[in-house]
């Protein structure tokens, strides 16, 4: 694209790719969400039993809930 601009010729259209782009963008919120839900369980599976806080781990489970809804 930026020796069509620099030749000043006619930027091509790969539909294909466009295509492909917006897919990864929603590929991409899904594996962020699924990251973040991946540390936050490995983070809770290291909590010794005497400091497990069950609203805390209902608190994270909800809120990634909400970001699998949203998307």
């Amino acid at each position: 694209m930026l020796s069509e601009t620099l030749f000043d010729l006619e930027i091509s259209n790969y539909q294909t790719l466009n295509d492909m782009i917006e897919r990864n963008k929603v590929y991409d919120q899904i594996y962020d969400i699924y990251k973040k839900h991946r540390e936050a369980v490995k983070e809770w599976s290291m909590l010794p039993w005497s400091k497990l806080d069950i609203q805390a781990l209902e608190m994270g489970a909800n809120a990634h809930e909400k970001m699998v809804k949203k998307l």
